[in-house]
């Protein structure tokens, strides 16, 4: 029984949501895309931390989200630095930038353990958790700076559409 709810709750939305997350990373914005996956997985860690039965059903689900978010995150974040790297180095790129997700495992995992001894055994979802949300909204400021600053040039004199937008606000 409990093998039948966990698939139901934990595997089946995952499988799921991987091929809308490919989806959504190709038709959107990567940032935002990365700022969502970001703000859910936030969501999720830090409702794990606060659950109080960690053996309840509202685990399940919980732990559902936290996949999709990571998940969403993760391969947002990959599509974004391929995208944003030059063709000639993006391997290298690649993989400083996997090596320095390592090294936040290993920093995250060595302050999560010594603020599970210190404060609470949950503490490493809120850390991860408040992270996660300063991640996103770092990401959502950056869309929004990105989508202001291209506003503005489209409304520069001599920008494509530029004779265009001023006529439509003069006539």
């Amino acid at each position: 029984m409990l093998a039948n709810f966990k698939k139901i709750y934990h595997e089946y939305p995952q499988a799921f949501w991987i091929y809308n997350v490919i989806v959504f990373i190709d038709r959107f914005d990567r940032v935002l895309v990365v700022g969502i996956g970001m703000l859910i997985a936030a969501a999720s860690y830090l409702t794990v931390g606060l659950i109080h039965n960690p053996l309840g059903s509202g685990m399940y689900l919980a732990a559902a989200f936290m996949g999709i978010g990571e998940m969403s995150g993760v391969l947002a974040s990959q599509s974004l630095v391929g995208q944003v790297a030059s063709e000639r180095g993006r391997g290298a790129i690649i993989g400083v930038f996997s090596m320095f997700g390592a090294a936040g495992i290993l920093v995250t995992t060595f302050v999560g353990g010594q603020l599970f001894t210190a404060w609470r055994p949950s503490a490493p979802y809120i850390l991860i958790g408040v992270a996660d949300a300063v991640l996103a909204a770092v990401a959502f400021g950056i869309y929004v700076a990105m989508r202001g600053e291209a506003n503005r040039l489209a409304g520069a004199p001599g920008a494509p559409g530029a004779a265009r937008n001023s006529a439509a606000t003069q006539g």
